[in-house]
């Protein structure tokens, strides 16, 4: 009789400690705030239960897609974590390790991580000296309840003495929501929800001095010929304040050679004068990338834009000396012309059909925007919407990455590289149908809504 009461004693007890321990232990992980990171770091990332983001995401299309394609930028994104940790990467065995909440930043060339974990990590902190992890590769340290794992000792110290991140977090963060925050010249946020067709909410500021659009619903131009990427915008205020928003992206250098000397004969050089709200395009207009085309020897893109205001085009394009070079043509009945540069690849070539006035970078092109059927038009009610299919556009990327590493122009990357992993994961987001995105403005810049990949596959049209 004893013996069972001692029994039974000694079972309640280890019920009483494995509650108590589990008690404990979900307090330890409970974060007040996403951590410390280094500051003036160009990305941040974070997000409430990574865990949970983890299995959420593992179940979408582009996961499947991703495992189909890129198993061995899987495998080996695995086994680098694990020979960092000595711990095999699961949802479950990270819950267990560092918790829930996740915030992490990256230089570029460096990582670092911040975690806020519990029972186990701490335990085994004790164990290996003050780290929770084994091995002399992850440089880690303790402050304040959380963890702080990097590829760098630097950004460990950085870490250390820097104020708890602040990150601009939108309202009501779902708790498997995924926060990407950009801090270069240009400052953006990305939040994406895993599941479904993954939706997301882009935020892009800079600063006060943007108006919202004060006009009703408009009709976006069409643009045929299963273009990869189009974007579409009301009026010339919102082309404006796109051009404003977007001029600090920093971009390569083409003020001398070949594509120095295409800026200045197309004139773009005076986009921002062009795209003034007094400008001649205050009325709908779309612009088209179709793929690259690598003819003439170096990547060039096939564009079109198509715009309502006729004589906005011609002022556009045309500086007083080149008033006289137009060359009439005509396609389907419709009257144009070409403005010849360096030959069919550098080459403008526009016409008016309807009410509609386009410009094309190829005569064959050209010719299928002349002679494509009219669809009808809905109506659209925001600032700004841009569509991306990923079937056109994945391929156009690998062509355009394979060029440059056979011409040596990726830094440490060669065709090898590629192959083993960018390629594979330009396959995988192939199939992931069509990017779609809508955008309003806001005093601080632009807000998107839409979706990363809808899933479905978009059939093609012969041109």
């Amino acid at each position: 009789m004893r013996l069972r009461t001692a029994a039974w004693f000694g079972l309640l007890l280890a019920a009483l400690l494995l509650v108590g321990a589990g008690f404990a232990d979900r307090q330890l992980k409970t974060a007040t705030h996403p951590g410390f990171l280094p500051e003036g770091m160009p990305l941040y990332a974070y997000t409430p239960d990574l865990p949970l983001s983890w299995l959420r995401l593992s179940n979408t299309a582009l996961s499947k897609n991703l495992s189909d394609e890129a198993r061995p930028v899987l495998h080996d994104m695995e086994l680098s974590v694990r020979r960092l940790t000595g711990i095999r990467p699961t949802p479950a065995r990270w819950r267990v390790w560092l918790g829930g909440s996740a915030a992490a930043a990256t230089d570029g060339r460096n990582w670092i991580l911040c975690a806020h974990p519990g029972l186990a990590a701490r335990a085994a902190s004790w164990v290996f000296a003050g780290g929770a992890f084994p091995g002399a590769q992850l440089h880690q340290a303790w402050r304040g309840g959380y963890l702080l794992l990097s590829s760098s000792s630097a950004l460990i110290e950085k870490a250390l003495a820097a104020p708890p991140v602040t990150l601009d977090l939108p309202e009501s963060l779902p708790p498997d929501a995924l926060v990407m925050e950009l801090r270069t010249p240009l400052r953006a946020r990305l939040t994406l929800t895993p599941g479904g067709q993954l939706p997301i909410e882009a935020r892009i500021m800079r600063g006060a001095g943007f108006a919202p659009r004060s006009s009703g619903p408009w009709k976006a131009p069409v643009l045929s010929g299963n273009p990869a990427a189009i974007l579409s915008l009301p009026d010339a205020q919102s082309a404006e304040q796109l051009a404003t928003l977007l001029k600090d992206i920093s971009l390569p250098d083409f003020s001398d050679g070949l594509f120095g000397g295409l800026v200045t004969r197309w004139s773009l050089n005076r986009l921002p004068q062009f795209l003034s709200a007094t400008g001649p395009l205050d009325a709908p207009m779309a612009f088209a990338f179709y793929d690259l085309s690598t003819d003439s020897g170096a990547p060039l893109p096939r564009l079109a834009a198509a715009c309502a205001a006729r004589e906005g085009f011609s002022k556009f394009l045309l500086a007083p000396q080149n008033a006289n070079k137009l060359l009439p043509y005509e396609w389907n009945g419709c009257a144009g012309w070409m403005f010849p540069l360096f030959g069919d690849q550098f080459s403008l070539y526009g016409f008016q059909r309807d009410d509609t006035y386009y410009l094309a970078t190829r005569e064959p092109l050209a010719a299928a925007l002349a002679s494509a059927s009219q669809t009808s038009r809905p109506d659209i009610e925001d600032d700004a919407v841009i569509t991306l299919d990923w079937k056109r556009t994945a391929p156009t990327i690998m062509e355009g990455a394979n060029w440059a590493a056979a011409h040596e122009l990726l830094p440490e990357t060669n065709q090898k590289d590629l192959d083993a992993a960018f390629i594979p994961v330009m396959r995988a987001l192939s199939k992931c149908g069509t990017l779609r995105v809508a955008g309003r403005w806001t005093a601080e810049g632009l807000l998107l809504n839409g979706v990363l990949a809808d899933g479905s596959q978009q059939p093609e049209h012969k041109q």
